[in-house]
């Protein structure tokens, strides 16, 4: 089993389409699908901090910096390692 299956769980493709729906025509989804757009965007243009600006250093093509990546990769790692040892 991949470890990391969970990050795939989802319809890239759908997602997507609801969000190009979304920049086009926001009142034809629903309103909780609105709400989460909402927030994407805000999140796009104010950074996580919420201070709006863009930290330089990112990865090729990506708009989130390097160091929130291995982070991300480092907890799932830890989640993984509680999954197979908590128990002990």
């Amino acid at each position: 089993m991949d470890n990391f299956s969970y990050l795939s769980g989802t319809h890239g493709s759908y997602i997507e389409s609801l969000y190009e729906t979304y920049r086009t025509s926001p009142q034809e989804l629903d309103p909780q699908w609105q709400k989460f757009f909402e927030g994407f965007e805000f999140a796009n243009q104010f950074g996580e901090n919420g201070s709006g600006s863009v930290n330089p250093q990112t990865s090729h093509g990506s708009s989130k910096p390097v160091g929130a990546i291995e982070k991300e990769f480092a907890v799932a790692s830890l989640i993984e390692a509680y999954r197979n040892r908590g128990h002990l």
